[in-house]
């Protein structure tokens, strides 16, 4: 291991950029081997030499390791400095190198390999690199990725309920205790679409014989993208959803180069790729309680989502997302904090899974040439179809509308669904070369895309079941099966003047 000159460059760095920050400040401090920093031999060594490293039977290796410890001081906001920056203390790998070379070309397994990393214990993004080649025999590569993508800027539609004054107003059926009423919120300190993903990529590709006129190449792919993260839906209201997110790409690869023509290859690639969505949804936060009165004593945990607003005093606009005009609705009678109004427009739960597959494989056929002289030419052609399916969509909505003619109290929506495409792709570019600063260069494409397909979905609307002495969302919805002595009729669900069309 031996110190580089870069040392003091970085650390001069890190301090400019200490004295320029000003709402965040982050300093990296880069000591490897500080205690070395003045010795004669980290002195004379300068940035372009290399290590000298050793020889050990048939290979000449050489290794090189950067080591550094990271200091913060930072103010403002430490979730916009976790967005954009995301850099923390601590010791950190800046980098190791192995390279071992064969003396004489003739090693056992490989004549060359190359091994490096940066990034780990504890920065968002880490790298690992291998490259393995023996002489006329085989090339190997080997790439690991790993990222974590935080996100959380508080004010990306982010509604931020700002608070109004509420004087006592001559419109009933606001109470005079509501001359004081100011807008509560359920306090959103972090971003509606704030997310915390990791992501982790792999790559490996495989060359056979890679000085031969006929060669094979060989290669697979893994992604995964994880991490739970919040969203919104517009629905009944806009409301607060938790994703536990999660997307899975498997790829393989395999090819062929011809070399027979001078100067010339062409290339034969199947692609296959596997993807798949996990994705599922559920309502992140119940933070208001309805109290269930004398029907089944208790509180109802809801969510009256993120934009319900209080309407000016004596106007008949809509408030608390109650979906009724010509009246005032408060979302806190009582005055805040307190028992939420149950004829809001609220979700007592909701839930969504839907997922999803896709294959698809491609084929392609390239070429590149520079036989004619002064002109240089490629082109591919490719083919690929791709079928993505939903088993089953599965999408749940415990809710009150808040509307005066609707009579749904819960929605399902579920069933299958399934899309097809077709990709048919081709271009050729040619280059002439006059001289040696003028080129005439030409190109044709050719796209052909199509894609259909289809769904059987199934939306199910459970009614109110019409129980006397309960209203909005604590109407219960009427029990599934058939109607049996004692139960509600249906006339008493969709009671006239509803018809076929508004009550089905």
């Amino acid at each position: 291991m031996e110190l580089s000159g870069k040392i003091a460059t970085l650390i001069s760095l890190g301090c400019k950029i200490m004295s320029e920050r000003t709402g965040i400040r982050s300093l990296s401090l880069l000591f490897v081997l500080a205690l070395f920093f003045f010795t004669p031999a980290s002195r004379a060594q300068t940035e372009s030499e290399e290590p000298k490293g050793t020889d050990a039977g048939n290979y000449h290796i050489q290794q090189t390791a950067e080591v550094g410890l990271r200091q913060d001081w930072i103010n403002g906001n430490q979730n916009q400095y976790n967005t954009f920056v995301n850099l923390h203390e601590g010791v950190r790998l800046l980098d190791y190198t192995l390279n071992m070379r064969s003396l004489n070309h003739q090693g056992l397994l490989f004549d060359n390999l190359n091994f490096s990393n940066f990034g780990y214990g504890g920065d968002p993004g880490n790298v690992s690199r291998l490259r393995v080649q023996k002489n006329n025999v085989y090339s190997f590569s080997a790439v690991f990725r790993r990222h974590k993508n935080l996100w959380d800027y508080s004010l990306l539609a982010n509604p931020l309920n700002p608070v109004q004054l509420m004087p006592s107003p001559s419109v009933s059926p606001i109470p005079a205790g509501a001359t004081t009423l100011t807008n509560p919120t359920f306090a959103i300190n972090q971003s509606p679409h704030s997310l915390v993903r990791t992501r982790r990529m792999q790559d490996y590709d495989l060359t056979l014989l890679p000085q031969s006129r006929v060669r094979f190449r060989l290669g697979f792919s893994h992604y995964v993208n994880e991490g739970p993260s919040f969203g919104s839906f517009h629905g009944t209201t806009d409301f607060l959803v938790q994703q536990n997110f999660l997307t899975t790409m498997n790829s393989y690869r395999a090819g062929v180069d011809f070399r027979f023509l001078p100067k010339t290859t062409i290339s034969y690639d199947q692609f296959l790729e596997w993807d798949k969505v996990d994705t599922n949804y559920a309502l992140a936060n119940t933070p208001y309680q309805v109290s269930t009165g004398g029907a089944f004593p208790g509180t109802l945990a809801t969510d009256m989502g993120l934009n319900w607003y209080y309407a000016p005093a004596g106007t008949t606009s809509q408030t608390c997302n109650s979906g009724t005009t010509g009246n005032i609705v408060i979302p806190f009678p009582s005055g805040y904090p307190g028992f939420a109004n149950p004829n809001c427009k609220q979700y007592a739960s909701y839930a969504r899974f839907n997922p999803q597959r896709n294959f698809m494989p491609t084929e392609r056929l390239s070429f590149q040439s520079t036989f004619i002289p002064r002109f240089e030419m490629s082109g591919a052609a490719s083919y690929s179809q791709s079928k993505n399916t939903v088993s089953n969509l599965y999408d749940f909505a415990d809710q009150w509308t808040g509307s005066s003619t609707s009579r749904v109290r819960d929605l399902i929506l579920s069933g299958p669904a399934s899309v097809k495409q077709i990709f048919a792709h081709a271009n050729w570019t040619g280059m002439y070369s006059l001289t040696n600063k003028i080129r005439i260069i030409d190109s044709l494409r050719y796209d052909n895309w199509r894609s259909y397909g289809g769904n059987s979905l199934t939306t199910t609307n459970v009614f109110l079941d019409g129980t006397a002495g309960v209203t909005g969302i604590l109407v219960p919805p009427a029990p599934f099966g058939e109607l049996v002595s004692g139960a509600p009729s249906f006339a008493s669900i969709c009671p006239s003047p509803y018809t076929a069309v508004t009550c089905p």
